[in-house]
């Protein structure tokens, strides 16, 4: 069941994933027309060998993965988010996330919710984390 993401149902520690994400070039032609990011590496043949992902993707991937169990209202936007790679996310891999809500607390009369999210590839090769504020 899926529910209205908020302060009083999430739970520290309650855990997302895995959740397989689709890395084609399809979907990343879309995103690279919708962000207008032209560089060739993410349409060819990079210096890595196959077209790599735009990081930024990862932003969008971390949504993703909380809404297997919340739904975000229209409008959410998320505060901040760090991102921290560890490999190139590469279209000829399937990219996994899994994750889990690492704290919530109050500050200045704000509610805020933390995401850490970490995504690998098929094989378990770590490609990057994350951390995300609502």
């Amino acid at each position: 069941m899926v529910r209205e993401l908020s302060y009083n149902v999430v739970v520290v520690g309650e855990e997302f994933g895995p959740l397989e994400h689709t890395l084609d070039a399809p979907a990343m032609e879309k995103y690279l027309k919708g962000s207008g990011n032209t560089h060739p590496w993410h349409r060819g043949d990079s210096p890595f060998g196959p077209p790599i992902a735009p990081p930024t993707m990862l932003g969008n991937f971390s949504l993703r993965l909380m809404e297997t169990k919340y739904y975000l209202p229209i409008g959410t936007l998320h505060a901040k988010q760090e991102l921290e790679f560890l490999n190139l996310i590469r279209l000829d891999r399937r990219l996994i996330s899994r994750g889990r809500i690492a704290d919530k607390y109050i500050r200045r009369g704000r509610e805020w919710i933390v995401l850490d999210v970490e995504f690998s590839d098929q094989k378990g090769t770590p490609i990057a984390k994350s951390r995300v504020l609502f």
